[in-house]
């Protein structure tokens, strides 16, 4: 059987800035981890997310806090409809993003 361990480090404004995820077997030993690191504008919209295999999105709102557009790493701006959000039913913001495979 394996186990995660999930570990949240939050920043100045109270959400998370990194998320480090481990998956562990029964004796505890890590066998992998991921690592996710988050970054915020001065409205509190998540406006960058990086993963520690190189991938990152950046997102850039409207003034009501909408999101109006979604770049990859290479700069390259990316469809909304190729974007899949898990909402958030507490409001608008998306607590997951997914790409779709190109």
């Amino acid at each position: 059987s394996q186990f995660a361990r999930i570990e949240f480090k939050y920043g100045k404004i109270g959400k998370a800035t990194r998320v480090t995820t481990a998956i562990l077997s029964e004796d505890g030993k890590v066998l992998s981890r991921k690592v996710a690191f988050f970054g915020y504008d001065k409205r509190g919209n998540l406006n960058r997310a990086r993963n520690d295999e190189g991938q990152s999105i950046r997102l850039d709102f409207d003034l009501d806090g909408r999101i109006v557009r979604l770049r990859d790493n290479r700069r390259h701006d990316l469809s909304m409809g190729s974007a899949c959000f898990t909402a958030d039913s507490r409001g608008p913001h998306p607590l997951a993003i997914a790409m779709a495979p190109p």
